[in-house]
């Protein structure tokens, strides 16, 4: 299954991490319609705030699922590519991971600095947490060695035949 070798420590903790992320966030999109008539994703309040009415939070709290759960697709199909040590799946996780991190740093700390305290927002921190150690585990020298050797012997592999 593995090839010559199983992989690295790291790499199965990166590729842990990032299917753990991925299904939790696709949990929570599929539950957020069955509570859409208690706030939803936007939430009542907000939606007042931004002037949209019964109708338009539901599209936008449907909008809002889809975006997660597309979102949650690439980062399980990227958690394969890692798993499979695909260094082009190690490069866009270092993207997307690095970027989905610090997005959820930005917006989540203030609202934990806030009083009285945003009810998401220390959810928020540690999921921005998580996504910077996905970045840091794949930066691990043993991570970008064990995905280099996994492609340098594909490549043998393919040239034998």
């Amino acid at each position: 299954m593995w090839g010559a070798r199983p992989p690295a420590r790291s790499t199965l903790a990166a590729a842990g991490l990032m299917g753990m992320t991925s299904l939790v966030f696709a949990a929570y999109a599929l539950t957020v319609p069955a509570s859409a008539g208690d706030g939803g994703v936007v939430g009542s309040r907000d939606a007042v705030l931004l002037g949209l009415s019964g109708r338009e939070e539901g599209v936008a709290t449907m909008m809002i699922v889809g975006v997660i759960l597309g979102v949650s697709a690439l980062t399980l199909g990227l958690a394969v590519g890692v798993l499979r040590r695909r260094e082009s799946a190690r490069h866009a996780a270092l993207m997307t991971f690095g970027l989905l991190g610090f997005l959820a740093l930005a917006a989540s700390v203030p609202g934990v600095l806030s009083t009285p305290r945003r009810a998401g927002a220390p959810f928020g921190v540690l999921t921005g947490l998580v996504d910077l150690a996905v970045v840091a585990l794949l930066l691990l020298p043993s991570t970008a060695d064990d995905v280099e050797d996994a492609e340098h012997e594909r490549e043998r592999i393919a040239a034998r035949r």
